[in-house]
């Protein structure tokens, strides 16, 4: 196996692993809680707060310092700096270092640009719609484990940490080295065009659909243990698993639908596949407007993670909609506007469903459904194509509106 073929496997291990690692804090929260001496409910939205937050200012930090440019040092940096916190974790006594550690593991999200961004160079069109969602699928994964996984709450904190530490060390490694052997498939992203992609309507439609799911469908991690508590306390694991698992599942699925439509359809399929989940999510909102049990809970929860569907939309469209030398750039700057509703979020709708009720709460979230269905659509007249793709699509794969790439 070369590491062309190896690297999504490879990408999809590293981001599961390390996702594991760092939403298991909420199942070791009371542990913390007792080292720092503060509560356990203000020590976990603290924790989930601030590693939310070290999201979007990795990106900001990622764009001014190119890490686009040298993405294989880059990436290995980052991730050695975040498995390093995880060993230091059980060892801190002090709520300020823990936090600034929650702070750092939220820069392990520039996965998802690594993944798009370099794959998009390394897979022609077609292949990168599996490579790409299948190791972005290892982040649903992740949450769905660290969150939930009873064996690892059963263990103490410092030899969990040590194991979950040593695991991410080790799977890094051969993701870098895989990475590392397409390096001079990245000659590209070393050109840059100058000013910002900020300019560019498609930089914030694609901000404000990934910040559909980023912030306001992820949310729901956080909300349902709220919301199952009121009346049905006993679903919450239940709920949990079917939200990262059917996560994981729904988000390849989305990829093979795309991956199948492509030859006929061309880039299009990825709006339409993004339009289909986005669709789809909606009626699983409004089933939680009854408070659903049972199998009816279960299908609320799966239909809501439908919007995962639009991350084969998203994280394949930069190269279609950037000319070269903006790619790199564009695509940390709309990942950045998305990864501010990891901070929105939770400081918007929790208060909301407190204050107003959950079924207030559920009406907010469901704008983003609605706005991403629509914008999904509309999203491939802004497709770029090279005369290769032209020629090599039916002419209704083509949007008519859609420009000759550069």
């Amino acid at each position: 196996m070369d590491s062309r073929s190896a690297l999504p496997l490879a990408g999809f291990s590293v981001a599961a692993v390390l996702l594991t690692s760092l939403s298991s804090f909420i199942l070791f929260a009371g542990f913390f809680a007792k080292a720092t001496g503060v509560g356990r409910d203000e020590i976990t939205y603290l924790g989930t707060l601030t590693f939310f937050s070290g999201m979007p200012f990795a990106k900001v930090m990622g764009r001014l310092l190119k890490f686009y440019k040298n993405s294989v040092i880059s990436t290995a940096l980052v991730i050695s700096l975040v498995t390093a916190t995880i060993f230091l974790m059980p060892y801190t006594k002090s709520l300020l270092v823990l936090l600034l550690f929650r702070f750092i593991q939220g820069s392990s999200m520039i996965l998802m640009e690594v993944f798009s961004v370099n794959y998009s160079y390394i897979f022609d069109e077609r292949k990168r719609v599996m490579a790409t969602v299948f190791s972005i699928s290892g982040v649903p994964v992740g949450v769905a484990l660290g969150s939930s996984l009873s064996s690892l709450a059963s263990m103490n904190a410092y030899d969990a940490y040590l194991y979950m530490g040593l695991l991410s060390a080790l799977l890094t490694a051969p993701f870098v080295a895989f990475l590392g052997g397409s390096r001079s498939d990245f000659r590209l992203l070393k050109l840059e065009g100058p000013g910002t992609t900020y300019k560019k309507p498609v930089t914030w439609a694609l901000g404000f659909l990934w910040m559909s799911i980023t912030g306001f469908n992820l949310l729901m991690a956080s909300l349902y243990p709220i919301f199952l508590a009121q009346y049905d306390p006993k679903a919450i694991t239940l709920a949990l698993y079917a939200f990262g698992f059917g996560g994981f599942t729904i988000t390849v699925l989305g990829a093979i639908i795309a991956f199948y439509l492509y030859p006929k359809l061309g880039p299009r399929s990825l709006g339409l596949v993004g339009a289909l989940g986005f669709g789809l999510s909606i009626p699983g909102f409004l089933l939680l407007f009854i408070r659903p049990t049972g199998n009816l809970l279960i299908l609320a929860v799966l239909l809501g993670r439908f919007e995962a569907f639009g991350i084969t939309t998203i994280y394949l469209a930069p190269r279609l909609v950037y000319p070269e030398g903006m790619v790199g750039k564009g695509t940390w700057e709309f990942s950045f506007l998305g990864s501010l509703g990891h901070v929105i979020a939770p400081m918007t709708v929790i208060p909301i469903a407190y204050q107003f009720g959950f079924n207030t709460a559920f009406s907010v979230l469901l704008v983003f459904p609605v706005y991403g269905a629509f914008a999904s659509l509309l999203l491939p007249k802004a497709f770029r194509l090279t005369k290769r793709q032209r020629g090599s699509l039916p002419p209704r794969a083509i949007s008519p509106s859609a420009k000759p790439r550069t």
